[in-house]
């Protein structure tokens, strides 16, 4: 019985690189003129995508890459839906940076560290057709994963991660080290945060990882977690002698606890009470 073997259907990419071939083989011949435009990946001018034989792969649905609106509110559908990109990179290849960016963004919505660490492990999976190159989860991904181990006090889970950026080589920056921070801050090993951001505040003129903003705005609010607002004042001093621009969620966060910065000229911002005229707060034991 004959079975008819699907056609395939040249994309707009397509028909520009065939037209723009036949172009280069006849130049005595008046340029063919190109076809318009067909998608909205054509019309902002993203890459080709590798050309595939005349067939059809059923491995999976096809996914666009810029297709990012899909429901992913369960783990389930988070799961799928990396399932989904993860196959399509192992059909067609082309760039990793939209599964590592579909993938950090699964991973910040995880509701448990275990499927924050699952989702990580699943970009593994991720093997280019014609290289086979393995796609490996970068420090953007690891921070995510990291993030939400720490939020849920799973500090040791964290530290795990931590440990394999070192070991495959990668560089753990400040985003790194402000999720460590925080996570000790949320458990009783609060002196261990402390220990590690003061160090970084003393090796900061040598050390390739400073403290920005965001590690100080870290500490800060572990700070005002634990009620110590001369540590707090500590922080923000040290963050005004390094020339650190406060954090843009600072002010924000200190209004919640009902505090404030008040900024004298040539000297260090003190908090002080929102409905105190400027006295400073005394630390809290």
């Amino acid at each position: 019985m004959y079975t008819p073997q699907p056609i395939h259907q040249p994309s707009g990419f397509e028909s520009v690189l065939r037209t723009r071939a036949a172009n280069e083989r006849r130049p005595h011949h008046g340029p063919i003129p190109l076809p318009e435009p067909t998608t909205a990946a054509d019309q902002i001018g993203l890459p080709p995508r590798p050309l595939m034989a005349n067939r059809v792969d059923f491995c999976a649905v096809p996914v666009e890459p810029d297709a990012q609106d899909i429901e992913t509110r369960t783990p389930q559908e988070r799961r799928e839906r990396l399932d989904q990109e993860v196959c399509r990179y192992n059909r067609n290849g082309g760039s990793e940076r939209p599964l590592l960016m579909l993938a950090t963004g699964l991973i910040a919505k995880a509701r448990t560290w275990e499927e924050a660490i699952e989702r990580l492990r699943q970009i593994s999976e991720a093997i280019h057709p014609l290289t086979g190159h393995r796609v490996r989860p970068d420090t953007t991904a690891y921070n995510a994963a990291i993030a939400v181990c720490c939020r849920q006090k799973q500090v040791a889970k964290g530290e795990k991660l931590f440990d394999e950026i070192v070991k495959a080589d990668m560089q753990p920056d400040a985003v790194t080290y402000s999720h460590i921070i925080l996570g000790y801050a949320r458990t009783k090993g609060f002196h261990y945060s402390t220990a590690i951001f003061e160090y970084m505040v003393r090796h900061a003129a040598t050390s390739d990882i400073k403290p920005d903003s965001v590690m100080y705005h870290m500490m800060i609010k572990s700070y005002l977690l634990r009620k110590d607002l001369g540590s707090a004042q500590a922080a923000v001093t040290s963050m005004w002698r390094h020339g650190v621009a406060p954090h843009v969620h600072l002010d924000a966060m200190l209004r919640s606890h009902g505090l404030r910065l008040r900024a004298d000229d040539n000297q260090a911002p003190e908090i002080v009470d929102i409905g105190m005229g400027g006295s400073r707060h005394q630390q809290v034991a």
